[in-house]
């Protein structure tokens, strides 16, 4: 009887013992030399969200414990070398699973030449002791001769005496000297106020998403379950909206008013304030579920017959004198912890580039600038600030002044930064922006994604636009929760592209049909967009004496008819904000558009006959 019961007990202990011990473990090495790859990446993904990441060690092995059985997608990645994927690996449960992998070298870079190295300031690989040792502290350590310790690195390769480094970009080099992390001349951490040390700005790319211009396909990519599922993971549903558009009695668009949605009891399920296009956007279930709107109230006006986006959009007029408030207000967040290595200096280049532009290019608006760098408890530092100054010097110094350090556990101190960043002195009659730039989520405990979704709804309410910048490293989790920001705050989505060159792997966005441009571009592009005061006359436009076009009716409701002297060779129709929404080839002098999918605002119509353009205002009120 006993040893029936031991042996019972012993056949238990070993199926959980068997299935704590599903592991995978592998080697990464160069495919032409067979020389082992170290601080790799491999990263494993489950329905194209990241699960988790590790660096392969000294020899170029790596490991994971304790991983769930299943199917992923495992991918290895290493500076200057072709990424390599593999689809539906299936980890067995109760067992080491083995995966190697052999990885060849992408394109080639220019090679760097080391002329000269110095022991700098660094920091020990956060996986150790996370201590920081000074300059001459480093000289009297047993290190080895950093020209031949770097020949034996995979990437590396030397002529005569000095080494040469092959990586995506000349300062994507780290060295490694007896295990400790050590970054030599130009490496993207080192800190540097002195802006001519910067890489020049305009080469990082960048793409932009606007879901709230492409609805029918934000409503149709959340029926799919693997990503409907990114809802429930952050308690954010981004969709049941109400759109608003407030002009005055001669159909001039009416900025920054406060905007409300309310239920049967008056109380507000949520608020905004109209934009410089005068549109808002409001959320019925978005933070808190059960809430069912009754009315829109804009100042003294309460509407109760209000529709959903999908029947059209909701129109208030005021009795009002036309204004354009000429003022905006821009804040950077930064992410600068060690994640954000390969990338921050040129993302310091561009955003220095933006602030110059944005001064020579907007003239005629009020600018005040401010900016917030964080990193993550337990760092050197949570948050550093340079508040909203209308002297741009000061946050031009402030963002040459900081480097990347600290994290090291994926999540950083998203909520931190959005809080300093909220208790700015935003100027109330001003436009307000915020860039938000990271590649890496906020912790997910209950706490944390609670004061999330209270910032976000807080920013709405304040119209506080936020537009995230994701860089290399996020996951589709991570971009999901920055879309529901932007979505529900009226802002956009952009995101870092391969295109470059410029650090790490980018995750490739989850739709397709995005133009490429400069990153400093789109910024710009972006804060001209958002700031731009339009004329009180809703027909303000450029002449061009060589083309004769008329665009009516105007104010339109369900169409507009573009007529022309010449067959236009193309017709195109942008929103408020300069996207793209609709374009045709017509066949005839003149031509019937028509604008049923379109929510109501403030469009232009731009027709392009050889060379010539010609552009027109028209505001859709349905």
């Amino acid at each position: 009887m006993k040893t029936a019961i031991y042996t019972a007990i012993f056949a238990l202990l070993s199926i959980t013992i068997t299935y704590s011990q599903t592991s995978l473990e592998g080697k990464v090495t160069d495919a032409a030399t067979g020389r082992s790859i170290i601080f790799g990446t491999v990263a494993l993904y489950k329905n194209d969200v990241l699960i988790t990441g590790v660096e392969t060690d000294l020899d170029g092995n790596y490991f994971f414990s304790d991983v769930d059985p299943g199917t992923y997608d495992i991918q290895v990645s290493y500076i200057g070398y072709t990424p390599q994927k593999i689809i539906d690996a299936i980890i067995k449960a109760g067992r080491t699973n083995r995966l190697d992998f052999a990885i060849s070298e992408g394109v080639l870079m220019d090679a760097v030449e080391i002329v000269e190295y110095k022991a700098p300031l660094i920091e020990i690989d956060n996986t150790t002791s996370g201590s920081t040792i000074t300059e001459d502290e480093i000289r009297s350590l047993p290190t080895l001769d950093i020209s031949n310790h770097s020949i034996a690195i995979s990437g590396v390769s030397s002529e005569s005496s000095e080494p040469s480094i092959r990586g995506s970009r000349s300062n994507a080099s780290v060295y490694y000297t007896d295990g400790v992390r050590v970054s030599g001349l130009g490496v993207a951490s080192s800190a540097s106020s002195n802006r001519s040390e910067l890489p020049v700005s305009g080469q990082m790319t960048a793409g932009e998403w606007n879901d709230l211009h492409n609805w029918k396909d934000w409503l149709t990519l959340l029926e799919d379950e693997d990503y409907s599922i990114m809802m429930e993971r952050f308690s954010i549903h981004p969709t049941d909206r109400y759109s608003v558009m407030v002009v005055n009695q001669n159909n001039a668009v009416m900025p920054n008013i406060r905007v409300q949605l309310i239920d049967n009891d008056e109380k507000v399920i949520w608020e905004t304030r109209t934009d410089n296009a005068g549109k808002a956007e409001l959320w019925e279930n978005a933070i808190d579920k059960d809430q069912s709107a009754f009315a829109i109230r804009v100042a003294n006006q309460v509407k109760s017959d209000i529709v959903k986006i999908e029947d059209g959009s909701n129109t208030f007029v005021m009795n009002e004198a036309c204004y354009s408030p000429e003022k905006m207000d821009v804040v950077f967040a930064v992410d600068a912890t060690s994640s954000m290595n390969d990338e921050i200096s040129y993302l310091k280049s561009e955003l220095l580039d933006v602030i110059d532009r944005i001064k020579e290019t907007n003239k005629n608006i009020d600018f005040n600038l401010g900016s917030v760098f964080y990193r993550d408890v337990n760092d050197e530092y949570l948050t550093r600030i340079s508040p909203l100054s209308p002297i741009m010097d000061e946050t031009i110094k402030f963002v040459a002044n900081q480097n990347s350090n600290g994290g090291g556990d994926g999540p950083e101190a998203v909520e931190a930064a959005l809080e300093e960043t909220l208790n700015l002195s935003w100027r109330e009659d001003a436009l307000k922006l915020v860039f938000l730039i990271l590649d890496a989520p906020p912790h997910e405990d209950d706490a944390t994604m609670a004061k999330i979704r209270s910032q976000i709804k807080e920013a709405a309410s304040r119209g506080i636009k936020l537009i995230p910048v994701t860089a290399s490293g996020i996951g589709r989790e991570t971009e999901f929760l920055m879309k529901f920001m932007s979505i529900l705050t009226n802002g956009t989505y952009v995101f870092i592209t391969d295109d470059s060159g410029i650090g790490n792997p980018h995750l490739d966005p989850v739709v397709d049909d995005y133009e490429v441009e400069k990153l400093n571009d789109c910024l710009v592009r972006l804060i001209t967009q958002y700031s731009k005061p339009y004329s009180c006359d809703a027909d303000n436009r450029q002449e061009n004496n060589d083309i004769e076009v008329s665009v009516y009716p105007n104010p339109a409701t369900q169409f507009i008819n573009v007529k022309a002297n010449n067959v236009p060779d193309k017709i195109k129709i942008y929103s408020a904000n300069g996207m793209m929404v609709k374009a045709i080839t017509p066949s005839e002098k003149e031509t019937r558009i028509e604008l049923g999918d379109f929510v109501n605002g403030i469009y232009t119509v731009s027709i392009i006959i050889g060379d010539k353009v010609e552009s027109k205002q028209i505001i859709l009120l349905k």
